[in-house]
């Protein structure tokens, strides 16, 4: 047994995180992932998973092939240590890129696209041993000229799907036939007590209306293809058209992590999921009676115990491939 083992440090996490990113996206030094990934690294991007290093970074190559003049921004970036001694990092990066290869998007169209990302890494021995992401995938097919309903029809490519939600059984939401447990609050303010309370309220007890007591006037929303929110009005409209179409959503936060303080305020990433059933009727469409899983991340600023600023992206082109109107059965030859 080594009696002076390597002790994981936080600056080397982010420099592995931001070091391996950018020479792999931006100067296609693929070669990067051996030394900085694990074999059997877990990649999960809209609630669908590349397992292994190799195969991810297959996907990473067809990726940069559609797009090779590529730069990857690293916008924002921030770590803590979790209780097993490795860290999370969080980042909020920008890929920039042209559409002049032939891939997985078809024939290249000269077409400048920008995509937002959001992404929650675990680093384990200065090795990226999982990698959730959340990007505007929708938002970058839109700027290759692609129409919705070409959107909508298009599965997403280069991951496993996890397996479906169960359709049978409610989604535990309620206690029985009692509300919603309505969320301890507490004296004294600590940024993850406060987050999932507010969270909770929001979503999962439908309190949309009392916001306001967490979520700042000015508060600014970023991310995914419906564009910018601009105010607590835009926060809470935003919130009654999901709760609208489905009815029986249910938020659980699955992953939190965040820096500052009470001064300069805190900065933090979630990881959520939420379960909902497609009964009612929005900008996805008509009702289908689905039931799906939506994954996403959102990067949240809080200040004087407000949501004053947040970015959030999530699996939008699964949902609208979930939810697209299946194909009309063939009917038999009447002559046959």
């Amino acid at each position: 047994m080594n009696s002076n083992p390597r002790r994981n440090d936080l600056g080397d996490a982010l420099r592995v995180a931001c070091d391996t990113l950018r020479n792999v996206w931006e100067f296609r030094e693929l070669g990067r992932m051996y030394d900085h990934y694990t074999h059997r690294a877990n990649i999960i991007q809209g609630g669908q998973l590349t397992y292994g290093r190799d195969a991810w970074l297959e996907r990473v190559t067809q990726q940069l092939t559609c797009f090779p003049d590529a730069r990857l921004f690293i916008d924002e970036v921030f770590a803590c240590e979790d209780e097993s001694g490795n860290f999370r990092v969080a980042l909020r990066c920008t890929f920039v890129g042209t559409h002049l290869g032939h891939g997985v998007y078809g024939t290249p169209t000269g077409q400048r696209m920008v995509q937002p990302w959001l992404l929650l890494l675990r680093v384990a021995d200065e090795c990226i041993a999982e990698e959730w992401r959340a990007v505007d995938e929708v938002g970058l097919l839109r700027q290759l000229g692609w129409s919705d309903e070409a959107i909508r029809q298009a599965p997403p490519w280069g991951f496993s799907a996890l397996e479906a939600p169960e359709v049978q059984g409610e989604i535990e939401r309620l206690q029985g036939q009692l509300p919603p447990d309505p969320g301890n609050a507490r004296e004294n303010f600590e940024i993850g007590s406060f987050l999932r309370s507010t969270l909770h309220r929001l979503w999962n007890r439908r309190m949309v209306g009392r916001s306001d007591a967490g979520v700042d006037h000015y508060f600014r929303g970023h991310g995914n293809s419906r564009g910018e929110r601009y105010g607590a009005q835009d926060f809470q409209e935003d919130v009654l058209g999901w709760l609208a179409m489905f009815p029986d959503l249910a938020h659980h936060i699955d992953d939190l992590i965040w820096v500052g303080g009470s001064r300069e305020g805190f900065r933090a990433m979630l990881r959520w999921t939420w379960l909902g059933t497609h009964d009612g009727h929005g900008w996805l469409g008509a009702p289908t009676g689905r039931r799906v899983r939506v994954s996403g991340l959102s990067l949240l600023y809080v200040r004087n115990r407000r949501l004053t600023e947040g970015w959030t992206e999530f699996g939008e082109h699964t949902l609208w491939h979930t939810l697209a109107p299946s194909p009309a059965p063939v009917e038999p030859d009447a002559a046959e």
